[in-house]
């Protein structure tokens, strides 16, 4: 999770792409930490209040609205509930439109510069360009409503929210190798990201993904042998699986 705020596309098309006045950047790094501090605040009481208020079954990521449920206040639970839902609409807008536009920048755009018939009116150069992103936000919304039918039927919303983490931490060596180590090549950045999301499709995704469809983990090659912590640490299966594949 310390990688996301580095590594997410939404982090950089917001503070880079959507930034017109370099200036406010000079607001936004003192303002934003106190944001995510003050937010911060309010995490540990609700929790704390969630395992002594309600029962064990319940799960922690409806805590702030089953607190105000229990104590009979359905109005401050419907303005949870709707702060919430606003949080998460802006995030997935934020993230498609960001994922979009890396899309039609980086792979359509190149593509077509390189093609020899490249003297087109500008109109049709930007119909291309815009029918291509809205495709593109078709297609990560319906991508991302599959992979909750594979994994949000048994995963939390916290644990769904770890394995991006740990999807999108993979790019933290090349990122940073780029910036401090110059004999670094593509080659060996696109070795390094093939290796690691196997790894982390491997040992993170697919075990969530078994348990939601009721497969063994036996049936995966060293899978069960690995959660099992035959390294006897004081580790978890995701904190295991994210070091394995950023070593990968």
């Amino acid at each position: 999770a310390m990688m996301a705020i580095v590594c997410l596309p939404r982090q950089f098309h917001v503070t880079v792409v959507e930034n017109i006045e370099p200036q406010d950047l000079n607001l936004a790094k003192w303002v934003f930490p106190a944001y995510l501090a003050l937010a911060a605040l309010f995490v540990v009481p609700i929790a704390l209040a969630g395992q002594m208020l309600l029962p064990a079954s319940m799960l922690p990521d409806s805590f702030v609205i089953s607190l105000p449920l229990a104590h009979a206040h359905p109005s401050l639970a419907l303005l949870a509930f709707i702060g919430g839902a606003s949080a998460a609409t802006g995030m997935v807008i934020v993230a498609c439109v960001a994922l979009s536009t890396m899309i039609s920048n980086d792979m359509l755009l190149p593509w077509l510069l390189r093609r020899k018939n490249t003297e087109r009116p500008f109109e049709a150069f930007r119909h291309w360009m815009l029918s291509v992103r809205r495709i593109s936000i078709v297609m990560i919304l319906l991508l991302a409503y599959v992979s909750y039918r594979m994994l949000g039927s048994t995963a939390s919303l916290a644990t769904i929210g770890q394995i991006a983490f740990a999807a999108i931490t993979q790019l933290a060596p090349a990122m940073f190798g780029a910036l401090y180590w110059k004999q670094a090549n593509r080659r060996g950045v696109f070795a390094g990201l093939a290796a690691g999301i196997f790894i982390w499709f491997y040992t993170l995704v697919l075990p969530v993904a078994a348990h939601g469809m009721g497969w063994s983990l036996s049936n995966f090659p060293l899978l069960s042998w690995l959660h099992s912590n035959p390294f006897d640490l004081p580790i978890s299966p995701m904190t295991q699986g994210v070091v394995l594949s950023m070593a990968g």
